[in-house]
Parts: structure tokens; sequence; C-alpha cells
């Protein structure tokens, strides 16, 4: 992770820190000593970063490890593979209140250098697993309702949402699976003109989780 912002963020959530590198412009940041950082060289700063332009501060954290929990509403990703696009739906979920993620293994990379800079901070504090969907419904199928965004479903606005739930998020170029169109998961569309084909799928996220919100379920 690289920045001022992501390292605050990162000692918020008390994650643990495995090393941790700034340059001498940002020897004021931070307690480095207490943090166990390494003063290193701008050029040696730019040859380890992943960004364009180096901000000077980077750090390396264990990634964390978690069991699925109860939650009142649980992300489920299929197939999401713009880093850029999972980074936003990770730090919108948390801005609803969502704390659980689940993920198929065919999505990006959750810990790249790309996502956790999109998430700004929440990647930290959010739950994560891997699991197919079948696997899934055979779970938590018995008390959760699974709800889908999917084009050809109920408006989400005149539907009946209940909780706990699951809501499945596809891909960005083919939706949502099959599986995640049976019987035993409930559709809901965003209504949208007639010019588009889709929304960006971190927008869709945002607009479902906010009738959620807005009918005081989340």
């Amino acid at each position: 992770m690289e920045g001022s912002k992501l390292l605050s963020e990162a000692l918020k959530s008390n994650v643990e820190l495995l090393a941790v590198y700034y340059t001498s412009s940002n020897e004021d940041a931070f307690n480095w000593e207490e943090l166990g950082g390494e003063l290193i060289s701008d050029r040696q700063m730019e040859k380890i970063s992943s960004l364009k332009t180096a901000p000077g501060i980077l750090a390396t954290v264990k990634i964390p490890q978690a069991q699925l929990e109860d939650s009142r509403l649980i992300l489920y990703l299929e197939g999401i593979s713009d880093p850029g696009n999972m980074g936003t739906i990770i730090r919108t979920a948390e801005g609803f209140g969502i704390d659980q993620i689940i993920l198929s293994a065919d999505c990006v990379e959750l810990f790249s250098p790309k996502v956790v800079q999109a998430s700004m901070g929440s990647l930290f504090r959010m739950k994560f697993h891997y699991s197919d969907l079948s696997t899934l419904k055979g779970s938590l199928g018995g008390k959760y309702q699974f709800y889908a965004a999917d084009m050809d479903g109920e408006e989400h606005y005149t539907a009946q949402l209940k909780l706990p739930a699951v809501l499945i998020l596809g891909s960005e170029s083919h939706g949502v699976s099959d599986e995640a169109k049976e019987d035993d998961v409930n559709s809901l569309s965003i209504p949208i003109s007639e010019k588009l084909e889709s929304l960006n799928v971190s927008i869709a996220n945002a607009i479902i989780l906010s009738e959620f919100k807005r009918r005081s379920l989340i």
C-alpha cells in the first residue's frame, strides 16, 4: 500500500505491518521509529512503487484472515475483473454498513495494489471469503434471502427486500451467472434509459445498497 492516507487507515484498523519505507520528504509524516520505518532514497522508492508518481511512503501488511459470520447483508461478487471497480465496491459497501464480502475464485486479486489503492482503506476493515455460489447457497440458503443485480429483474424500487440477505453482483462483461438467475434468487433491476445497455457494476452496487439503506434495512 502506498501513501500517507492508506498508512493512516491501516494504523487505525490494527492490521499487522510487515515493512514500512519512506523518503526524506516524508520524515515528519509519522513516528517512523515507532513504526519501524526504513528511510530510502527517492530513486529506490520509484523502483518499488506501483504508481506513476511515487508518494514517498510504502508499506506491506499481513493479509487478514476471517471466518464466515452472520451478517444482515452480505455482498457476493462474481467475476469482478477490474481492480478499480473492486476497490470502489469495497469502499461503497463499507459506507453502507456492509462488513462482509464473499468472492468467486475468478475475481481480480483482492490485495493487488490497484484494489488496495481504490478501496482507500476500507479493505482493511472488511471481512472476505472465497466461495462458489452453489456452496454459499448450501450454507446460507435456509435462512438468507438471495438477490442478484440483473437487467431482467424486478425494479429494485418496488421489489420486496428482506434481511438477512446476500446481494449478488456479476462481472462487468457478462453480468451474473446462470446460477444467480435460478428460482431461489430474486433478480433486481435498476431502471435506466434505453440508450444504455447497463450500468457500471460499482454504480449498480451503490444504487441497490442505497435502496436497502433508504428502507432502513441496513
